[in-house]
């Protein structure tokens, strides 16, 4: 069975204030894709390893 990471992280406006959650999942090319829980706003992560081990690291 194949294994599918998940994260969740806040859309931030203007750095500030929060919108909604947002749900991210890994795509085979290793970047995170998903939208704001709230407005729908799309999000797209570059394959990034520090993002990776911080969702890792909440895994454990």
């Amino acid at each position: 069975m194949e294994q599918q990471f998940v994260a969740i992280t806040l859309h931030r406006i203007a750095g500030k204030l929060v919108c909604g959650a947002v749900t991210l999942t890994r795509q085979p090319d290793r970047s995170w894709l998903g939208k704001c829980g709230k407005c729908g706003e799309e999000f797209r992560v570059e394959p990034d390893a520090r993002f990776e081990g911080q969702v890792r690291a909440m895994r454990n």
